[in-house]
């Protein structure tokens, strides 16, 4: 019987964030809150911890996915995900991996998928697009901006307002059917069904 460990192409979540109690409630932390929830009521059908991930396997809907939460702080986000790609993927990169982080530039209570681009400023995707020598990998960005926001340690680092916490809530079930597009249909159809738009936005 082959083991579910194997190293047969599986869709890979990978939230990024802060490690430590005291930044888990923090909007840097944002995709790994989602993620948290995302997972909550599936058990594990296997657990991981490699070099700087660690993470499991689940299923839901009739898929198999991995979640690996990397160990690094955020600013080094792309040792961890070069570790995992060489780890599952032998080295390649390939379209069934997800990349999940806050996104200052996108209003707080709206998300988008995007398979290539720049860092637009985020540590953790400079580090990945460094440690992985390409900007071509799949991301789920979440956004955390509002008119006061600031691309600086003191806001990214800093803990959800009630009222912010309320609309990331609001936002979960649409969320979370977006990732299940993502896991059964690929980032090319979760864009087309999800990407939420408005004619003023530039994201």
């Amino acid at each position: 019987m082959k083991k579910l460990s194997s190293l047969e192409r599986l869709p890979v979540i990978i939230p990024l964030g802060n490690p430590g109690r005291d930044y888990s409630e923090t909007r840097h932390n944002v995709g790994r809150i989602v993620i948290n929830e995302y997972i909550k009521n599936l058990k594990p059908l296997e657990k991981y911890r490699f070099k700087s991930s660690r993470g499991g396997l689940f299923e839901k809907n009739g898929i198999l996915f991995k979640v690996l939460y990397p160990s690094t702080y955020m600013n080094l986000s792309g040792n961890a995900v070069q570790s995992i790609y060489a780890k599952l993927r032998e080295g390649n990169i390939n379209s069934d991996i997800l990349i999940v982080h806050d996104e200052i530039d996108i209003p707080i209570g709206r998300f988008k998928f995007k398979k290539t681009g720049g860092s637009g400023g985020h540590n953790g995707i400079k580090s990945i697009i460094s440690s992985l020598g390409t900007k071509d990998f799949n991301r789920l960005r979440i956004g955390i901006g509002s008119e006061d926001s600031e691309r600086d340690p003191d806001f990214v680092l800093g803990k959800f307002y009630n009222s912010e916490k309320k609309l990331i809530e609001s936002l979960l079930d649409e969320l979370f059917r977006g990732i299940d597009c993502f896991l059964k249909n690929g980032i090319d159809i979760a864009m087309n069904e999800y990407n939420q738009k408005r004619s003023n936005d530039d994201y």
